[in-house]
């Protein structure tokens, strides 16, 4: 018997850009990125998963809360296990097409609220005096209502400016089907 796999969560990505080399430098190095909020309430930190099927519904099957969620370091192409906090890494000045992936996490599912924000991030650098707060409203790829699981959400982090506001910073993303890696035949037994 074939066994299916299917995402019961949903991947966020992060990529990142200046405008130039003198914004990238007055920003200075991402030293963390964490997820604070989705769908305007703490993100969830449960699953309950009906075994018999693998299935997790949106909104029901996701509980618990915590105040933030881990976002883990990107390294070339590889997608670490280790935490976005307190690390260095640079803003590379690119354009948005280019931007370099730096971060990554898996967060519980939700629906697109076509309103509200759909997610919260806060971000430091070195030189940005403390977390800055970013409101993502996901509209590319999506529609109001759409169901998150099994899908990738790519945010581009745009430093447009040198530190002052939350304006510096654009945050915009796309919604994409979350790819397989691959195959893999193993027996069960």
């Amino acid at each position: 018997q074939k066994l299916s796999f299917k995402h019961l969560l949903t991947q966020v990505v992060f990529k990142a850009y200046a405008k130039d080399q003198t914004v990238a430098n007055a920003w200075g190095d991402i030293q963390e990125i964490k997820i604070t909020k989705i769908s305007n309430v703490n993100p969830a930190n449960k699953a309950v998963v009906t075994m018999s099927t693998g299935t997790a519904a949106t909104g029901t099957g996701f509980t618990g809360s915590v105040t933030s969620f881990p976002v883990y370091q990107i390294t070339g192409t590889t997608f670490t296990d280790t935490q976005f906090t307190g690390k260095s890494v640079a803003i590379t000045p690119t354009v948005s097409g280019s931007a370099v992936e730096v971060g990554y996490s898996m967060i519980a599912p939700f629906n697109i609220d076509g309103t509200n924000d759909d997610l919260e991030i806060t971000i430091q650098t070195v030189n940005s005096g403390g977390p800055v707060t970013l409101g993502i409203k996901l509209t590319t790829g999506v529609t109001p209502g759409d169901d998150m699981q099994g899908k990738k959400c790519v945010v581009r982090l745009h430093f447009k400016d040198n530190p002052g506001t939350n304006n510096n910073i654009l945050a915009t993303a796309i919604v994409e089907p979350w790819g397989n890696g691959g195959s893999n035949d193993v027996e069960v037994q």
